[in-house]
């Protein structure tokens, strides 16, 4: 399969693929469209020195996936190509943005993009822009820093093999736990079997007073 990848430096020209982007997230809250942008939106003050570098892998013009990075600049690292969502409010089970049976393809081809785009420039200054806007020739890093993934993914495995096969020095350690439950199918189940019977009532209170009220 011959695939494409274009580097995005905002989410305008990513927009149109919002709903696309949502299905493939697999209900996976923390991969939407909705909280990667409310995220960047939020959070990108807290590094100073930022850029969106949102990949789209793409058939033709057809995207098969997505890669939510950017880059933020780092006292001891330098250039660090990050994923959306991580840091200082860090997600659960953050990855590539694809259905599961283009995970490894999509996964290998942000692998030989980053290996053949980046350089180890001091300045995003002195990056050389392409005629089209949602291309750019070369991306500053000096690391790549993945937290909050699952070791078993598919996708970022792939990434990280490809990565190998070009000689990167990859570590991959046990950082935290990717703590999940099972939920029962509504919420008043959730309130009687779950919650103990003083969070229980405080619930309902919250919930009467905020939410039945129109207020939320």
């Amino acid at each position: 399969m011959s695939l494409s990848v274009r580097l995005h430096d905002c989410w305008e020209t990513l927009a149109k693929w919002a709903d696309q982007w949502n299905r493939w997230a697999n209900d996976n809250p923390f991969r939407t469209w909705t909280w990667l942008t409310t995220w960047w939106s939020v959070y990108r003050p807290v590094y100073r020195r930022s850029r969106l570098h949102v990949l789209s892998i793409q058939s033709g013009e057809e995207p098969l996936g997505f890669a939510p990075l950017f880059s933020a600049w780092h006292p001891l690292w330098g250039w660090t190509i990050r994923l959306l969502g991580s840091g200082e409010v860090c997600s659960d089970d953050l990855g590539w943005i694809a259905q599961e049976r283009f995970q490894q393809e999509v996964g290998k081809a942000i692998a030989r993009f980053l290996h053949s785009h980046t350089v180890k420039s001091a300045s995003l200054g002195a990056l050389q822009n392409n005629v089209e806007r949602h291309t750019i020739a070369r991306v500053a890093c000096h690391r790549l820093d993945f937290e909050g993934v699952k070791g078993s993914d598919s996708g970022l495995q792939a990434f990280l093999g490809e990565l190998q096969r070009f000689g990167w020095t990859v570590d991959v350690r046990c950082d935290e736990h990717c703590w999940q439950i099972a939920l029962p199918g509504t919420w008043e189940e959730y309130l009687q079997n779950v919650l103990g019977r003083a969070m229980r009532k405080k619930v309902r209170r919250l919930s009467e007073r905020y939410l039945a009220s129109g207020e939320i």
